[in-house]
């Protein structure tokens, strides 16, 4: 699961900042993580959170994207 946090649109939704390179990055981790565990056989799911948040970083509104990449 990645979680992005945004207080304004200035760099965009907080997912967009996962973008193909991350998730390339988070995926070879992934897989370094379940080969040092030897986890096989199992699928995975990789989840993206974005909060919305105001100046207090009060959290103001949760988006889950499931299966995201």
């Amino acid at each position: 699961m990645e979680v992005k946090t945004r207080r304004s649109l200035q760099f965009g939704e907080p997912f967009e900042s996962v973008d193909s390179m991350k998730q390339k990055r988070i995926v070879k981790l992934a897989h370094f993580y379940m080969a040092k565990k030897k986890i096989k056989n199992i699928n995975v799911r990789f989840d993206v959170v974005s909060l919305w948040v105001d100046d207090s970083w009060n959290v103001k509104e949760i988006q889950v994207i499931k299966n995201a990449f």
